[in-house]
Formats: C-alpha cells, structure tokens, sequence
C-alpha cells in the first residue's frame, strides 16, 4: 500500500532526491510507525539473527525445525506483524544508498547504477546524503522504516566502519570504495585503485614524461593512498626521484584540482604532466593550465581518474583510468542481497580498471 513521501533532505538539491517514498500495509500505517514491531525484535526475542526472521517469514526451507519454532513464537510475543502485500519476499523492500553529495558525477554514477540494479531485484531505493546538514538522517530511517529497509549502500564513508556498524544494527551493509581497511561484518566493492594509478603513470612514462606531477586527494582515504602510491611506485621504478613540490592532496573537487594544479604550473620548472587523483581535480587542472596559457597536450599533458560522462566533453577530451561504475553498483547490490538471503560472512570484491587515452596526453618532444 502506497503510503506517501515525506522529505529527507534539503530544499537546496533536485526535488527527485528530496524525498523517499513509503511502503507497507495498512496493518502497519495503523501500528503507529515508531511503536510496530520489527524483525530486529524478534531476532532478539528468538536468539538468532534477522536475516534467519527473514527467512522464517518468507517460507524457505534452510532453517531448522528448532530454530523455526522458536521464530514462530517470538513472532507472537512480540506482537509483530506480517506483511500481506509482495513486500514479504526478502528482495522486495528498500535499498539505502548513502552518499556524502549528490554533486559528484563520480556519485550521480553510482547513483544510476545502483537505482538500475535496485529495480532488477524488485527493489526501491532511498537516497541519504549526509552533506545537507541533518546528521540523523541515515539513523532515522533505520528508525522508522525497519521492516521495509533491506540493507544499505554506503559510498566512502568519512566515518569509520564501527561508526557505519553501529548505524545499521543488524541490516546488512555494503561499501562502495572504502576509505578505511575492511572489517569483519562489512561487505566492500572496490577499484583496483594500484593499478589503475601504475597504468596512469606507465601511460605517462612512455610518453617521455619525467618531470610528473600527483594531485591525491585525502591523506587517510584507502584508495587515495593506493593511487598515490602507485605514482610513487612507478617513480622509483624508473629511477625519477619524487619531488615533494610536485605532490599535492586535494578534496577530490574541480577547485581543489585548479588550486593545486596553478600552484606546481606556477612553480620555476613546471610539470610536464599531471596526473589527478580523479577526474573533477584533472578538470581542475586543465581550467589553471588555460588560465596561464599551457596547451595541453602540447605543453602538458594531464590524466584523470573515474571516467565520468564529463571527461568526454572537455577540450581536449580527458585521458583517465575508467572505473566500471555500473559494475561496482551491481555487485553492491548483489553483496547486499546475498547478505539478507545468507549468514555467510561479507567478503570484499574488487573491480578491474581501463587506462582509456584521449586528447589530454602526448609524447613530450621537448
């Protein structure tokens, strides 16, 4: 039973993520929303997990006799109520994806690709972006909409993992591109980021270029340190020393990629190339290059790193290293559906990158 929407985020960002839309039955919208009982409870009253609940509600047959009775009767105890709409197979339900800004085309990409994935499993998804200011969102609907929500999606968390465990209880979560080291409990989908930085720079190399500068982005993000670490790697192979006045670490923004990148334009001997830590800080980067009048790729060549819809249609076209976002999207929810159909423990996946070469690089001739 469609139940209607109510706003989750600010006012400031596209009416489509402003709001989420509710579904239950009317059994439920009588129970008084924050006084339903919820799986969770009854896992608690029976000792086993909610995905075992889950399994007990939806008829299958990879529970004990024991453990369905005692399910049973938690059930009635606790006064729960179960669904009669085609919410109560476990695939049907409410997939969170929590994103920090809805302003990256690196996010809107995982945004789509999740949304398109989430239908496929019969699902509807809610949007939580943690920039607009209300640092109980995430948490609320964990609250509020419990016996719908299957799990979430979180996309680089700024929080430690515990923080993101202790948010979602007992759901399953799912985390795209971690910034800290996997812990037991969690499930990650990941690029390879070491890779994809030493084909970055091996395309750099060939091309003649020794004098290469690196924009990162954070010091303590997981996959800022593998990309920066792959340029300082692939340095130190070909015997080229790395110069601390040509390494910087942005925000993964355009205007942190600008700033920085004027900054070593500017410097007495400039780079001959750039390599950013991602595409918005390589855009930043062209605009200080056409600023100071440096021809790229003549004079400098500069490579990215996602691959999103915006490298295509700069001037010149961007050389970056792709991210499969629609492939990362479909094996969070994959991870996330297999962690609500299972007690398997979460594992962690990792996705292979494309080095793809356009306008923005070129054989120094100096």
């Amino acid at each position: 039973m469609f139940l209607g929407y109510r706003p989750i985020c600010q006012a400031e960002l596209p009416e489509t993520f402003c709001y989420i839309l509710l579904v239950g039955t009317s059994e439920e919208a009588a129970a008084g929303g924050s006084q339903r009982k919820t799986i969770a409870d009854v896992a608690a009253s029976a000792g086993v997990s909610s995905a075992t609940v889950s399994k007990v509600l939806t008829g299958r047959h990879q529970v004990s006799t024991d453990v369905r009775d005692r399910v049973e009767s938690a059930v009635r105890q606790v006064g729960y109520v179960r669904r009669t709409t085609r919410m109560a197979d476990s695939r049907d339900g409410l997939i969170q994806l929590v994103v920090k800004s809805l302003r990256s085309p690196f996010l809107l990409g995982i945004l789509d690709g999740v949304q398109a994935s989430a239908n496929g499993v019969g699902a509807s998804l809610i949007v939580t972006n943690t920039s607009v200011g209300d640092p109980d969102a995430w948490q609320r609907i964990h609250r509020d909409y419990p016996a719908a929500l299957m799990g979430s999606i979180v996309v680089s968390p700024d929080s430690g993992h515990q923080s993101v465990m202790a948010s979602v209880g007992t759901r399953p979560v799912v985390i795209i591109e971690p910034r800290l080291p996997s812990i037991d409990g969690i499930a990650t989908v990941s690029t390879a980021n070491w890779s994809g930085g030493m084909s970055a720079m091996e395309h750099l190399l060939e091309l003649g270029h020794t004098r290469i500068g690196m924009i990162a982005g954070g010091v303590n993000s997981l996959f800022s340190k593998a990309r920066h670490g792959a340029y300082l790697a692939s340095l130190n192979a070909a015997g080229i020393p790395a110069l601390p006045e040509l390494q910087a670490h942005g925000d993964f923004t355009v205007a942190s990629g600008e700033r920085l990148g004027a900054e070593m334009l500017d410097l007495p001997t400039p780079p001959t190339a750039i390599f950013a830590g991602n595409d918005e800080q390589a855009l930043g980067v062209l605009i200080a290059a056409r600023a100071r009048g440096i021809r790229v790729p003549d004079d400098l060549s500069v490579v990215g790193f996602d691959d999103v819809p915006e490298s295509v249609w700069t001037y010149p076209a961007l050389t970056t290293v792709r991210q499969p976002l629609t492939e990362m999207s479909r094996l969070a929810v994959q991870l996330l559906s297999t962690s609500i159909e299972s007690e398997s423990t979460p594992r962690s996946v990792e996705v292979a990158t494309d080095l793809i070469v356009r306008q923005s690089t070129q054989k120094l001739y100096r």
